[in-house]
C-alpha cells in the first residue's frame, strides 16, 4: 500500500488542518503517513488521533531547515519523541526567529509602499508559526499582488526587495538533535539543492541516515538518480508529495505519488537501533 511521509498542516504554512489532512489520507487509501510540520510538533497529537481513528500507520515527524555550503536545505526526522526537551527548544528557538524574519519582512514592504499590516499577516498564520507564505496571502489579500506566485517573485524572494535570509541550524547539530530524539534524519527534495555522490557521502558519514527520494518535484530520473545513490552509499529511502494543501503550485497531492510501504520498517529498525545507542 501506498504511504506519504512529507506532509504540512495550518500549523505551519499548509492550508488543511490536522484533522482535514488525515481524513484526505484516509479518502487515497493510505496506509501510513508522517505530519512534518516546519519547526513544530503541535499538530503531532491531533493528527496522531486522527490517524488511530481512521487506522492509518502515524509516524511522528518534523521539517527543520539547515545551513550547508551556502545552501539552506531542508532535513526531515521521523519517529522522533516529540517531547524531547533539546529538540523542543531548537524549535522553540526556530519558531521566535521565524517571527522576528515576518516582523522585518513587513517593515521592508512598507518602505516599498506595500500596504500590509502585522494584524493582516497574524490572520493567516491562526496562531501558529508565521511564514513568508502567510505574508504573500496578505498581500494577495490587499490587492498588492495578483498572485502567490507574484508575491514571491517581486517581493519575498532572494532576489526580492523584502527578502530576509532566515536563521537556521548547522547541519550537522539537526542530525545530532534528531538521532539525540531517536529519530532518524532524511535529506528533503535533494533536487532542490547542489548535492552529488560525493556531497551525499560526506553527509552520511556526518550522520544522515536516509534520502526523500520520491517527491512531488521529483522526475522520475531523479528517482531513479536518488534512489541508486541511497542504495551505493547505504542509506534509506524515504517519499513523500511534499503537501501544503492549496497553498503551492501542485495543489492538494497527499497520495498522489506511489510511494511503497516497504520503505517504513528499515526507518523504524534504525530509529530503535538509535534509541538504544543513545541510551548506553
Amino acid at each position: 500500500m501506498a504511504v506519504d511521509l512529507h506532509l504540512h498542516t495550518t500549523v505551519s504554512d499548509g492550508t488543511l488542518t490536522p484533522t482535514e489532512l488525515i481524513a484526505m489520507a484516509a479518502s487515497r487509501g493510505l496506509s501510513a503517513v508522517s505530519v512534518t510540520d516546519h519547526d513544530s510538533f503541535g499538530g503531532i497529537d491531533e493528527a496522531a488521533a486522527a490517524a488511530f481513528e481512521y487506522q492509518i500507520e502515524f509516524i511522528t515527524g518534523v521539517e527543520l531547515s539547515a545551513y550547508y555550503r551556502g545552501q539552506d536545505v531542508h532535513v526531515l526526522g521521523y519517529f522522533v519523541d516529540h517531547h524531547d526537551r533539546v529538540l523542543n527548544e531548537r524549535l522553540t528557538y526556530l519558531r521566535e526567529s521565524r517571527e522576528l524574519r515576518a516582523r522585518k519582512i513587513v517593515d521592508k514592504l512598507s518602505e516599498t509602499g506595500a500596504n500590509i499590516s502585522w494584524p493582516d499577516v497574524e490572520k493567516y498564520a491562526q496562531g501558529e508559526a508565521i511564514g513568508r507564505p502567510h505574508i504573500a496571502q496578505a498581500l494577495l489579500d490587499n490587492g498588492v499582488v495578483g498572485n502567490i506566485s507574484q508575491a514571491f517573485n517581486e517581493y519575498l524572494g532572494r532576489d526580492g526587495p523584502a527578502y530576509v535570509p532566515k536563521y537556521v541550524l548547522d547541519l550537522v547539530d539537526i542530525f545530532d538533535v534528531i538521532h539525540g530524539a531517536g529519530g532518524r534524519a532524511s535529506l528533503a527534495h535533494p533536487n532542490h539543492w547542489s548535492v552529488d555522490r560525493k556531497v551525499m557521502e560526506k553527509l552520511k558519514r556526518r550522520g544522515l541516515d536516509a534520502i526523500e527520494v520520491w517527491h512531488i518535484d521529483h522526475s522520475e530520473e531523479d528517482t531513479r538518480i536518488y534512489t541508486e545513490m541511497a542504495n551505493e552509499l547505504g542509506l534509506l529511502l524515504t517519499g513523500g508529495s511534499d503537501c501544503h494543501g492549496t497553498r503551492k503550485k501542485h495543489g492538494i497531492v497527499i497520495g498522489t505519488l506511489d510511494i511503497p510501504d516497504e520503505i517504513i520498517e528499515p526507518l523504524k529498525t534504525r530509529a530503535d537501533e538509535i534509541r538504544v545507542e543513545h541510551k548506553q
